[in-house]
């Protein structure tokens, strides 16, 4: 068994545990960190524009670990900012509203994983305007219960999807077309087509 379907198996097994609880002692658990296990990234990773534009015009920056205060941003912060597309608030909710009466197959969780628990990389301003805006973890008001994207759009945020399951080797590529003077134009359009 790959550590991929691992993952999707106890994502399911956890998420029907809570909502087998919630059933029977009437109340739905999601403090203490306790939905850490359903966090990982399913899908590929996204990145916005922005962040895209900014690793190519500051070459200074040479890990997307690379602490934000250096660029005026938050202390302790990156300056990019991996982040739930969906929030995990939001996740939690879309949940327990869909399978209140009837626990989710195997299918279904892995269905609903791969739509909405997908991290994005986003310069830490953008990061700063959805906390700014409220969003750090619920969607706008006005987004409907599927709109993935809902809280990138109200604050403008553009993300880019992308061939790669996880931040380094996306930044590793990232890196190897910066240092072939590759512009972000470019850089864009062969990470959406590598899509395609």
């Amino acid at each position: 068994m790959y550590e991929y379907d691992r993952r999707l198996l106890v994502s399911h097994r956890f998420i029907c545990s809570l909502l087998d609880l919630s059933r029977e002692k009437g109340f739905w658990f999601t403090g203490s960190k306790a939905w850490d296990c359903v966090k990982w990234n399913y899908g590929n990773v996204l990145i916005s524009r922005r962040a895209i534009s900014e690793w190519f015009s500051r070459p200074e920056i040479s890990s997307y670990r690379f602490p934000a205060e250096r660029l005026g941003g938050r202390r302790g912060s990156r300056a990019f900012v991996a982040e739930h597309v969906y929030p995990t608030r939001s996740l939690q909710a879309l949940v327990l509203a869909k399978f209140s009466d009837k626990n989710p197959t195997e299918r279904e969780i892995a269905d609903l994983l791969f739509r909405f628990n997908r991290i994005c990389y986003v310069w830490h301003e953008e990061n700063e305007a959805l906390d700014r805006a409220g969003f750090r973890s619920s969607m706008p008001k006005s987004a409907d219960e599927g709109d993935v994207h809902g809280r990138y759009r109200e604050i403008g945020i553009d993300p880019v999807e992308t061939s790669f399951r996880n931040g380094p080797p996306l930044f590793k590529q990232l890196n190897k077309w910066r240092q072939e003077r590759v512009s972000p134009g470019v850089a864009i359009s062969r990470l959406a087509a590598s899509n395609s």
